[in-house]
């Protein structure tokens, strides 16, 4: 399965991009550290899933999630977040997002979000 990844911190994408592709079922095919370039990659290489941090420099995850989906992206997302708050789990969920993942996961836990995004299945991170 091919990922992209979204997150305003470049150190934290590129450990994010070293964990995934130590499994060998993931394939990283870029990153941005914003919104606009998120959208133009993600529509270029067309990822299976694309993992979105909810914070960004120039707009939030949720911008590029709805933006993607109103033109019928076939993109999956994994919301990769800190915020444990109900109101940014229930956005997430009412623009269609099926996996949400808190930062202090464990990389099993990530990992298990992404491939559930894969296959189209809910996942949220068991200590939200």
């Amino acid at each position: 399965m091919t990922v992209f990844i979204v997150d305003d911190h470049v150190i934290f994408r590129q450990g994010l991009r070293g964990l995934l592709e130590k499994h060998s079922s993931i394939k990283v095919l870029g990153e941005a550290g914003n919104a606009e370039d998120a959208l133009k990659e993600i529509e270029r290489l067309k990822p299976d899933v694309a993992i979105v941090d909810i914070s960004l420099g120039d707009k939030s995850g949720f911008d590029i999630v709805d933006k993607l989906q109103k033109k019928g992206s076939l993109v999956r997302f994994v919301i990769l977040t800190m915020y444990k708050e109900k109101e940014y789990f229930m956005e997430a969920l009412r623009i269609g997002v099926k996996v949400y993942v808190l930062k202090d996961s464990t990389s099993s836990e990530l990992v298990s979000g992404v491939r559930a995004a894969f296959e189209d299945r809910y996942y949220v991170s068991p200590k939200l």
